[in-house]
């Protein structure tokens, strides 16, 4: 799989699922993506699933 720095957010069943980079500085992207996702989810009533990809 290619790897990929950006974080990426998909609608699934109704859930905003983050995916976020897991290979370098994970607190700083994960906290980053968590905070993004929330925003979508603020705006859209969805809920947020995070998902380190590998």
């Amino acid at each position: 799989m290619q790897k990929s720095r950006l974080i990426t957010v998909e609608p699934i069943a109704g859930h905003w699922v983050v995916y976020a980079p897991g290979y370098f500085s994970v607190h700083q992207w994960r906290s980053l993506a968590i905070l993004t996702a929330e925003r979508l989810a603020a705006r859209t009533r969805a809920r947020v699933v995070v998902v380190d990809r590998k």
